[in-house]
């Protein structure tokens, strides 16, 4: 039968070349840095063959679509939620991935189906729906999954978990990674909020 493999392309911290398989979501797609399409696998010393597309079958691990697709089990449905900031959104749009279909409404000139606020994109033309594409993308998914990431080390804390990680997270999504020197120091030329 056939067996799906995740593995994850070393990263570097290297702008320019963080990861050089660069395929997935983006339109421009990089493949040097990708398994060939046919080789072998060795897999705790166990050979094995495969084939596959390297165009189409890597996929990313994490997408900025997937911060609110995934909001129901991150901020709905954990075991310290839900997550007050996200359920005043969740009650007013009436839906969990609410980010999410706006930003699809937007690259689809299409109306969204909230429960309140709703949007009809087909009133735009390209210049307005790229703005709510962008602004939807920041302040919609980006901004709740840096509120959920702060939630998410609070309560690490609370609970005698001193995880930084969650907070480093929060803050490099609410800082983007488009640094400058200045100084000796980096400085967030372009943040993402």
């Amino acid at each position: 039968g056939t067996v799906a493999v995740k593995v994850q392309y070393p990263t570097s911290d290297i702008q320019e070349s963080y990861v050089e398989c660069r395929v997935g979501a983006l339109a421009e797609t990089r493949l040097e840095g990708c398994f060939m399409a046919v080789g072998e696998l060795s897999i705790y010393g166990r050979q094995y063959l495969y084939t596959y597309y390297p165009a189409m079958d890597n996929r990313n691990g994490r997408t900025i679509a997937g911060f609110s697709t995934g909001a129901r089990a991150k901020m709905l449905d954990c075991a310290s939620c839900p997550y007050q900031d996200f359920k005043f959104f969740y009650d007013y749009y009436g839906r969990d991935d609410y980010a999410h279909q706006f930003v699809e409404a937007a690259f689809d000139g299409a109306t969204t189906s909230f429960a309140n606020g709703n949007a009809d994109f087909s009133q735009y033309g390209f210049e307005g729906r790229r703005q709510a594409i962008e602004l939807g993308t920041v302040y919609l998914s980006i901004f709740m999954y840096v509120i959920r990431q702060f939630e998410d080390a609070v309560d690490g804390c609370n609970e005698g978990r001193y995880d930084t990680h969650a907070w480093d997270e929060g803050v490099v999504s609410y800082s983007g990674d488009f640094c400058v020197p200045h100084n000796d120091l980096f400085l967030s030329a372009q943040p993402l909020m």
